[in-house]
């Protein structure tokens, strides 16, 4: 059947009534609603959406009755095709005259010239400015006679791995740290007094023991700070005068101790705790 190209709503209306469907029935079936299936029928295009839902809305409407969605399409098609915009003549650009263009290339070319040539003396100039260096002679690290009187060789010192401040939103470790694995921790000596004792009178002695893997951050009576992680199944201690402030990255993996005595952490939401002052009066 050939469509009215003047009214491509009556068309589809005049298909609806011969096959007796009626628009509620369209609209359950296709989800379209029935405003939009009404101005369809009545040409109302300005009451629809978007051209691209007219174009699903006819092809649904279509199927549903049918016809032949691509009839259908092509004639609306050509009833709302754009008009195309009038072609404008583009305006002629002026030129300007031989001899201007002439005299502005002569000029640009004297100022490249000049430019370079005053370039060049300074850099010159800059060049004869700098001093010439002499190579600088290297030294041995210690001067032959001296090996003699250098004093004893100090005692042990704890290594520590030092890595940089914890991520603040997870408490988690950074993949460039050193884990302190079972080499490194075996290899920790206890702090020695001067007397060569494990612990100094009245001394601070903290121990952390690793129930799985945990970074840590100790700050030793306000001046020395280490950080390192700490594998599962391994301990570390270290030796204050005053106080530790101590930063756990994981504080269900550790269990801490202070001179023997074990200190509890709260470790709430975040399993996360920084800044945690041990002194002596946590000791009863």
């Amino acid at each position: 059947m050939q469509v009215d190209f003047d009214s491509l709503g009556s068309y589809l209306h005049q298909e609806r009534e011969r096959q007796q469907v009626s628009l509620q029935e369209i609209a359950a079936a296709t989800k379209i609603q029935l405003k939009f299936l009404e101005a369809l029928e009545h040409d109302a295009y300005d009451q629809l959406p978007a051209t691209p839902f007219v174009v699903g809305f006819l092809r649904a409407y279509a199927q549903y009755v049918t016809l032949d969605p691509e009839t259908v399409l092509t004639a609306y098609r050509s009833l709302h095709r754009a008009p195309e915009p009038p072609e404008v003549a583009p305006r002629p650009v002026p030129t300007p005259p031989p001899s201007s263009q002439r005299g502005q290339l002569i000029r640009l070319g004297v100022f490249l010239a000049v430019f370079g040539v005053i370039t060049g003396l300074v850099l010159h100039e800059l060049r004869r400015g700098q001093p010439t260096r002499s190579p600088v002679a290297s030294f041995p690290a210690v001067l032959p006679g001296q090996a003699e009187k250098t004093p004893d060789a100090p005692g042990p010192v704890t290594p520590v791995v030092s890595r940089p401040e914890p991520p603040a939103a997870r408490g988690e470790p950074s993949p460039c740290l050193t884990a302190l694995g079972a080499s490194e921790a075996a290899s920790l000596p206890a702090p020695r007094t001067a007397g060569g004792g494990t612990d100094s009178p009245g001394a601070l002695v903290l121990q952390a023991t690793a129930v799985a893997a945990t970074w840590l951050q100790v700050e030793i009576d306000g001046d020395k700070r280490h950080a390192l992680l700490l594998a599962s199944g391994k301990s570390v201690q270290w030796e204050a005068s005053e106080r530790f402030r101590l930063t756990v990255g994981n504080v269900r993996g550790i269990r801490l101790a202070l001179n023997g005595q074990e200190i509890s952490l709260q470790s709430g939401r975040s399993n996360v705790r920084r800044d945690m002052l041990l002194t002596r009066a946590l000791l009863h």
